[in-house]
């Protein structure tokens, strides 16, 4: 384990005895650092774990509140997180950390601009970091995505968050929280430089792929089938409703015990099974807009999948997105070719200048 050791015993031999053993202490304290035990052991932890390393004032731990609601909750994360908290955590606004060159929700944010916003709440690369929210498992798996996306290792979520915290009996604090006076000693901002987010052209293009049978990549789809199916509207009424093609329903629930927290491993197999969803091959999440896709992202993981990515831009984007917008020259002349005959067989079913149809991208790539 120390490899240093026999060094250390040759070196020992011109000190005196005091100093020698004091040496051989620090030394060996310094190789052990990588096998020290975390403080948590699984990547969800429950809140008595985290009651009880709170309570031991484990140094390095800090929790972080990203909570965000659906617009038709009309709730404000910052202001509910204000109203009641876990004592000592800290808020991620999401729609706040982002990129601000894509007009799209919570998009996914640029190294600097991360690195600045975890500054200003005191977590470093090297923190002990555990996500929770207000919903139990809602935000807290972006969250926990986007940690460990910019290079942070220790990083866990809280299984059932805030509700569960409450149901054991666990204080909670309120009013607005300071964060400037946190001691930042040690901390490590050199955060990693992220992870290239799939692009609606990527997805245009994989969605073909899959239809083809040149993929055996799986998308997955985490809203309510309801939404999946264009049975009822968008809770963004600039987007149409609808699904990408080739996608699969997995609502993200299907994921949760009434507790809202997470199943088993095996249950969590069995539902994806269940869809027909093979975890040893590629998945993509997608969902409205990138939030409940890294819930069933997380659940994949939990399950043992090794290949899953998250699309970002979710049916926010690919739903709002006019076929002005899709740059044919990116695509091969056989995906050209069967996107102009695709539109002349919609353009007979339905006038494409009719202001009702608003978006008629998923129409076209239907019928490819």
């Amino acid at each position: 384990l120390f490899p240093d050791y026999a060094k250390t015993k040759i070196k020992m031999r011109r000190f005196n005895s005091a100093t020698a053993k004091s040496f051989l202490f620090v030394n060996l304290l310094i190789n052990s650092r990588s096998f020290a035990s975390k403080i948590f052991s699984s990547t969800l932890v429950s809140t008595s774990e985290l009651h009880d390393a709170m309570a031991a004032k484990e140094e390095t731990l800090r929790v972080i509140n990203s909570s965000w609601y659906m617009p038709n909750m009309k709730k404000n994360g910052r202001e509910e997180y204000s109203k009641e908290r876990i004592p000592g955590s800290v808020f991620f606004d999401i729609d706040e950390c982002v990129d601000k060159s894509i007009k799209l929700p919570h998009t996914y944010p640029p190294v600097d601009v991360f690195t600045d916003y975890m500054k200003a709440l005191a977590i470093g690369k090297n923190s002990t970091i555990v996500c929770y929210d207000n919903l139990g498992i809602f935000t807290s798996p972006r969250m926990y995505w986007m940690l460990k996306s910019f290079g942070c290792e220790d990083v866990y979520v809280l299984d059932g968050g805030l509700p569960d915290w409450k149901a054991q009996g666990y204080e909670v604090e309120s009013g607005d929280r300071v964060t400037a006076t946190m001691d930042m000693t040690g901390l490590d901002f050199n955060f990693g430089p992220g992870v290239k987010i799939r692009s609606f052209e990527d997805m245009v293009k994989l969605a073909y792929d899959v239809g083809k049978g040149r993929s055996d990549c799986q998308i997955v789809d985490a809203r309510p089938k309801e939404r999946f199916d264009a049975a009822v509207p968008e809770p963004r009424p600039w987007v149409s409703a609808g699904r990408i093609a080739t996608s699969t329903s997995m609502f993200f629930k299907n994921f949760w015990t009434e507790e809202c927290k997470f199943k088993s491993p095996e249950e969590i197999k069995e539902a994806f099974n269940c869809s027909n969803i093979d975890l040893d091959k590629p998945i993509v999440t997608s969902c409205g807009s990138g939030v409940s896709a890294c819930i069933d992202w997380f659940a994949a993981m939990l399950a043992g999948a090794k290949h899953i990515d998250i699309y970002d831009g979710s049916w926010t984007e690919f739903g709002s997105r006019n076929i002005e917008d899709l740059d044919l020259t990116q695509f091969s002349d056989e995906f050209q070719k069967d996107w102009s005959e695709a539109i002349e067989r919609v353009e007979k079913r339905c006038d494409i200048e009719d202001p009702k149809v608003q978006h008629i991208l998923r129409e076209i790539f239907h019928e490819l």
